[in-house]
């Protein structure tokens, strides 16, 4: 008899799978880290107390292009980097960057960049 208690047992049991399977890749071990609630993955051998060294640099080299796709924006519409982008630019360029991110997640992005908080 399939059960809601069965049901969550074996979604947690794939879960935590997946997260040992593909422990190598960088958003799994980000992931196991969020799950475990402290910046240690226990489902990740490569870490003891914190986050690789290769999540953080995988996470620095995605905000350093983030960063120079905006800059190259800037650029192409101002012909020079003049620092000003129009907000609905920035997201149109922030969407086609994170083209695999669904249109709630982009839409959390522009609520934080407005200053308001997500509910």
């Amino acid at each position: 008899m399939l059960t809601r208690q069965n049901v969550i047992a074996e979604w947690a049991y794939s879960i935590n799978y997946a997260l040992t399977k593909f422990e190598y890749d960088n958003d799994f071990e980000l992931f196991a880290s969020v799950l475990s609630g402290s910046n240690a993955a226990e489902h990740c051998s490569k870490t003891v107390g914190e986050l690789s060294e290769d999540v953080y640099s995988a996470q620095m080299k995605m905000i350093q292009n983030v960063t120079d796709t905006l800059a190259k924006k800037d650029i192409e519409l101002n012909q020079k980097q003049a620092g000003k982008l129009d907000k609905a630019i920035v997201m149109a360029t922030l969407r086609k960057f994170f083209e695999v991110k669904s249109d709630d997640m982009v839409a959390d992005i522009q609520t934080v960049a407005s200053g308001r908080k997500l509910s």
